[in-house]
């Protein structure tokens, strides 16, 4: 695959914790049952688990399997409804659920998602249609905390200045304490999901160790899927490797 830049997006859907002891096996059905629970937010049905744990006992990597169930159209609308839930307080609409759960993942993450949603009009008016509104909405929703005076005035008087809406939420996703990140835990990618690199190796930073071969990555770059194989990194533990092969067919 020839190097070149741009837009990358990033879902990390399931990473399974590292197990106590290196000779613990993961065992399929509990795989797949984590999973369903993870993504799906049921329990998996026996069929289902008797389904997908096949193709494990197969030989297929787990990684694998598990993003394949998550790349279901009934992973996504959880996704965009947890969003929908969270950001605007109400449930999604037929003609927006539809929208989002076609583009998520594809063409963006759940934090560009998430930002499209925190920069909206809607929330805008919800958060009382004033700045000062809109940055203490930010806290609450963000940071489940109300807003410090020196912060509130920082970035109420940014915006005050000209700085958009979409800017100002943008930084609060960004920072340490304001991951939206209903997938799992990223602490961050490089190169970031939503920005601009080269997808040829990107390396993903999660909130605890994980086992790489039992963890699922799904990678897009202008809206087009990649195929590709994740790895470990040897000196770290909560990073996971993805090396792109090409195009998934669609």
């Amino acid at each position: 695959m020839r190097s070149r830049l741009a837009t990358v997006a990033v879902a990390v859907l399931l990473a399974t914790a590292a197990p106590a002891a290196a000779q613990d096996v993961i065992d399929a059905d509990e795989l797949v049952a984590a999973a369903y629970i993870g993504l799906h937010g049921r329990e998996a049905g026996p069929a289902e688990v008797e389904y997908w744990s096949r193709f494990i006992d197969d030989g297929v990597s787990p990684g694998r399997v598990i993003a394949a169930i998550g790349d279901s159209i009934e992973h996504r609308r959880n996704v965009v409804t947890a969003l929908y839930g969270r950001v605007l307080e109400r449930p999604p609409d037929n003609a927006g659920l539809a929208y989002w759960s076609t583009g998520l993942i594809d063409f963006l993450s759940a934090d560009a998602l998430g930002l499209e949603m925190l920069s909206s009009e809607e929330f805008y008016l919800k958060a009382g249609a004033t700045d000062r509104g809109f940055v203490a909405r930010l806290y609450y929703t963000l940071l489940n905390r109300p807003p410090e005076v020196a912060g509130w005035d920082y970035w109420s008087n940014l915006m005050a200045d000209g700085v958009s809406r979409r800017a100002v939420a943008g930084e609060f996703l960004r920072s340490a304490e304001g991951l939206l990140q209903p997938e799992l835990s990223v602490a961050g990618s490089d190169p970031a999901a939503g920005g601009q690199g080269s997808p040829e190796v990107i390396r993903i930073g999660l909130d605890r160790d994980v086992v790489p071969s039992a963890s699922a990555v799904i990678v897009a770059v202008d809206g087009a899927r990649l195929d590709g194989s994740v790895s470990g990194d040897p000196d770290d533990s909560s990073v996971l490797v993805f090396e792109a092969s090409g195009l998934v067919p669609r």
